[in-house]
């Protein structure tokens, strides 16, 4: 799923992406793409003032992510995932 954000937020495709650090405005992620290493910031969609925002947040952020990236006819499987 963080590949996804990657992807949606920062129009990168990448192969793997790990959580390394993580604060109120975003995340700093290790990435790799065609076998090379990196790291990538990725901001937040607005800061966190709390540790359950930020898990909000994230939330928000991979449904978007997965949205933008879903065919249309896939849509209504994103409406069930929000109502559970």
């Amino acid at each position: 799923q963080l590949q996804t954000q990657v992807k949606h937020y920062i129009g990168l495709p990448v192969d793997t992406a790990d959580i390394t650090t993580l604060d109120r405005l975003g995340m700093t992620l290790k990435v790799t793409r065609e076998g090379q290493s990196m790291k990538l910031r990725l901001p937040f969609i607005r800061p966190a003032e709390s540790r359950k925002e930020i898990k909000d947040i994230l939330v928000d952020m991979t449904r978007a992510a997965k949205g933008a990236s879903a065919p249309a006819e896939d849509m209504s499987d994103l409406d069930n995932d929000a109502s559970a």
